[in-house]
């Protein structure tokens, strides 16, 4: 074999494989460009997506306004026919405004009862919050314990002076040779009750506190056995 015949055998062996670079070099742009058109894909679905979401939320707004109008409006119609019934009768009837005496006297009894049921209801409290400052157990909810107390003592002194809870006890009290007369008709009748409604607040406030204190005792000792 001469050396032009050998030269040439080299030339058609190294032309494949140039070609294959060069195929390679070609591919390398076309899959950048695919992954750049995938990209813009995704990023466009998730902007259309993003969008829709926002529309949805403006829809669901417009709709709980409109909602909330359209409530505003049958409300507002409502009080404006009232009062228009209202204005009827008042000028086909002058005398509907006129109040009878039981009625005034009722009213009357209630603020009177209102304004003095304030007393047990603030002994209650004080009660309620001396209980709380000498317990180890720190509640959560000190106001609504408070009122909660407040409201047991008020309603113990309705109870004291509707004669209810007198007449429970009477048996009791004749046994001991004192008469119920004797126990409300006292001088120091106002101090009794006093003492009731504290007591009573902070009874109700001691029941709440043990309650309390034994359900943190319950779920401390769930802690420990699930710990071990």
């Amino acid at each position: 074999m001469s050396e032009k015949e050998a030269q040439q055998e080299n030339n058609v062996t190294d032309f494949p494989s140039g070609e294959t670079s060069k195929s390679s070099s070609a591919a390398q742009p076309q899959a950048a460009q695919e992954l750049n058109a995938d990209a813009k894909e995704e990023a466009f679905q998730l902007m259309m997506r993003e969008y829709r979401e926002k529309q949805k939320i403006d829809e669901e707004y417009q709709l709980r306004r409109t909602d909330r109008l359209r409530r505003s409006m049958y409300t507002t119609l409502t009080i404006f026919a009232a009062l228009m019934i209202l204005l009827f009768l008042s000028i086909k009837n002058p005398s509907i405004y006129g109040i009878d005496a039981t009625t005034l006297t009722i009213v009357n009894q209630a603020l009177n009862a209102l304004i003095l049921l304030f007393v047990p209801f603030l002994l209650g409290m004080i009660g309620a919050a001396a209980r709380i400052m000498i317990a180890t157990v720190n509640p959560e909810q000190k106001g609504n314990l408070l009122i909660s107390s407040g409201l047991m003592a008020t309603f113990s002194w309705i109870g004291i002076k509707s004669g209810v809870l007198i007449s429970i006890i009477a048996p009791h009290l004749e046994k001991s040779n004192i008469s119920t007369e004797q126990l409300t008709g006292s001088d120091h009748n106002f101090y009794t009750m006093a003492l009731v409604a504290v007591l009573v607040g902070m009874f109700s406030t001691n029941l709440y506190l043990l309650v309390a204190e034994k359900v943190e005792q319950i779920t401390r000792q769930n802690k420990n056995n699930g710990a071990d």
